[in-house]
């Protein structure tokens, strides 16, 4: 049986969870109750998601797909062209790096709102990033660029 450990709403382990869904592999998802399930679930790093893969625990989205993609290659995630394949592990690096940052800073302007304020609302849900950027949710508008404007 699959373990994967992770919080449910946290985008890396979204990523891993579509992944065993689109290969079709059963699997149990842990969500931490507290910081010490972090540190207790991976002592190496602290960090999560971690997939425990019949005893065999890997842990970074990324690696676990990589992982998941040696032992289970249909269907594939990546392709099997090179050229393309290499495309896809760029994109996917590139959107890992850039894109935690703006759900941190949404997390953080979501749960750190003064009290006299409402929290920033939720963007609407499975729209992706553009669907976020537009909402509005992730910054102020009048901190926003001129030219984000028109994605309004």
């Amino acid at each position: 049986m699959i373990v994967l450990y992770g919080p449910g709403d946290a985008p890396f382990t979204e990523k891993v969870v579509r992944g065993l869904a689109l290969k079709k592999l059963p699997f149990e998802l842990r969500e931490p109750e507290g910081p010490e399930d972090y540190r207790r679930w991976n002592p190496e790093t602290g960090l999560l998601p971690l997939i425990d893969l019949e005893g065999e625990r890997v842990h970074d989205s990324t690696q676990i797909l990589l992982r998941l993609e040696e032992l289970h290659p249909e269907p594939p995630l990546l392709s099997r062209d090179a050229r393309t394949r290499t495309a896809q592990q760029n994109l996917e690096h590139w959107v890992d790096e850039s894109f935690f940052f703006y759900w941190l800073r949404w997390q953080r302007l979501r749960t750190e709102a003064p009290a006299s304020e409402p929290a920033a609302p939720a963007p609407p849900p499975r729209r992706g990033l553009l669907g976020f950027l537009r909402s509005g949710a992730h910054a102020p508008a009048a901190s926003m660029p001129p030219e984000a404007e028109r994605l309004r």
